[in-house]
């Protein structure tokens, strides 16, 4: 499903090249629970634009789904995320304004869903994140946690086959935390491919497989220790 080989992503700054990511290699199956670890600054985010289509690297090749994607132009990539990525951000990214029902609905526009369908969706979404009674909260209304499901919703109501979740615990308490965590183990049981990139070595027990990062190479990987 997501291919990396010999990937690098390097930055010019001024006069000085900046290596983010160094000859990473990754190959993650249909249904895996992927998780990316690391300090600040160890190519977390870099490595997410590119597996999530918001970036390309500079060198090697990347797969998705059997087709290199590598160096799609932007309008391609857009076409990708839409059908096949569903995000879910530390901050939530919730438009303020919108309750938490029509923020679920909005991104389905570019779908090209009618109102209906659109609609549909988002309700089974929240209702699958146990938001069933919260639809018509706007987000200031709504607890960190609750926000977040919300997101978690959003990303999951056009079906994507794989969740990218970037540090989604992060802006949680430790309750919320592992209620968020709980919904993506669930996810995963229905067979959605998540990638979870995170500082939060807890979280990322949780994942059946996982790398380290440290100034953009993986310096460490393994898989979950089963009982």
């Amino acid at each position: 499903m997501i291919r990396l080989e010999a990937l690098s992503k390097v930055y010019q700054m001024g006069d000085v090249k900046v290596k983010a990511l160094w000859d990473v290699n990754i190959n993650i199956e249909e249904g895996d629970f992927f998780a990316v670890i690391g300090p600040s600054g160890s190519g977390k985010s870099t490595l997410m634009n590119i597996i999530g289509c918001l970036d390309v690297p500079t060198y090697g090749k990347y797969w998705l789904n059997g087709r290199e994607v590598s160096h799609l132009s932007d309008n391609q990539l857009v076409v990708i995320r839409n059908r096949d990525i569903g995000f879910v951000f530390q901050s939530f990214n919730l438009m303020p304004r919108l309750t938490a029902l029509d923020n679920v609905m909005r991104p389905l526009i570019y779908r090209g869903m009618g109102y209906r369908e659109r609609l549909r969706c988002a309700r089974q979404a929240l209702e699958r994140v146990g938001l069933e009674d919260r639809m018509d909260h706007r987000p200031t209304q709504l607890s960190g946690g609750e926000q977040q499901r919300v997101a978690i919703a959003r990303a999951i109501a056009g079906d994507p086959a794989i969740i990218l979740a970037d540090e989604p615990t992060g802006n949680l308490d430790s309750s919320s935390g592992q209620a968020v965590m709980a919904i993506m183990q669930e996810l995963n049981a229905q067979r959605k491919t998540l990638v979870l990139i995170t500082h939060d070595p807890e979280a990322a027990k949780q994942a059946s497989r996982w790398i380290s990062l440290l100034d953009g190479r993986v310096n460490k990987e393994g898989k979950k220790v089963l009982a």
